[in-house]
């Protein structure tokens, strides 16, 4: 929300059977391998895409998202690399692939309570 150049980046995607992400400059990796039951949700079993039981990719392109920015408060707040680099209010920017889970974090979430 703040014009400035981020202290650290991290990159993530999803696909139907699991997520990732990693950033260079945080020295981290991360991967989770979506339960079965998520799995079977998906549009690769699920024919029906208007079945109340089906999850959309997007919904898992935003969970990747919101996993690096776990990932990069455990970085910083966690590990307390705020004090060992010197940086109070550190920006992280997340990359991610899907434009509607860009859309969400950026948008959504600053003007619903469900976001």
């Amino acid at each position: 929300m703040v014009d400035r150049d981020e202290d650290s980046e991290i990159f993530g995607d999803s696909s139907c059977d699991s997520c990732g992400g990693f950033s260079l400059c945080m020295k981290l990796w991360w991967y989770i391998e979506w339960p079965e039951e998520v799995r079977k949700r998906t549009f690769k079993y699920l024919k029906n895409r208007k079945s109340n039981d089906f999850i959309d990719i997007n919904v898992l392109e935003y969970a990747t998202v919101l996993f690096s920015y776990a990932a990069a408060h455990f970085f910083w707040v966690i590990e307390n690399h705020i004090r060992k680099l010197g940086i109070p209010y550190p920006s992280a920017k997340i990359w991610g692939d899907n434009t509607q889970a860009d859309m969400w974090m950026n948008n959504r979430c600053k003007t619903s309570l469900i976001g």
